[in-house]
């Protein structure tokens, strides 16, 4: 139930966001505590759901973010333009380098499975950082 709860305010807040600054976003998440969201430009932008107060985050503007992605353990990972996964610490917004693909490829989406292991989607591929393999048939 509280999952639903989530999902309808993440959606609520996603789309008053968007339609209040005219601003387009790749990818959306919302946890606990903040809806995150990832601009066109590939900016990281967090708002604090208690409050609705957007939170400001200085970051290196030559990162630009595509995806963003939690684990069953509530960690969270973004995915870059070039290939780079980061987590992300929820308390301070800071980043560190996790993964990177082989190939400087833009990761469109990060996915985990039920163990925890991490796959990205990359163009025409699904990509697994911990073994270095990439799965590109599949049958239907």
């Amino acid at each position: 139930m509280l999952k639903k709860v989530f999902l309808v305010i993440d959606l609520l807040l996603f789309a008053f966001v968007t339609k209040a600054q005219g601003v387009e976003y790749r990818d959306v998440l919302c946890t606990s505590r903040h809806l995150l969201a990832i601009q066109a430009d590939g900016r990281l932008i967090a708002w604090n759901l208690h409050n609705l107060e957007r939170i400001v985050l200085q970051q290196d503007t030559s990162v630009r973010y595509l995806s963003i992605g939690q684990n069953h353990r509530n960690e969270l990972y973004l995915g870059t333009n070039d290939g780079r996964v980061f987590q992300l610490n929820p308390q301070d917004f800071s980043t560190q380098k996790v993964a990177t693909v082989k190939r400087k490829v833009p990761v469109r989406n990060i996915c985990f499975s039920r163990s925890g292991e991490m796959y990205l989607v990359v163009p025409n591929v699904l990509y697994d950082p911990a073994r270095h393999r990439y799965w590109e048939k599949f049958d239907h």
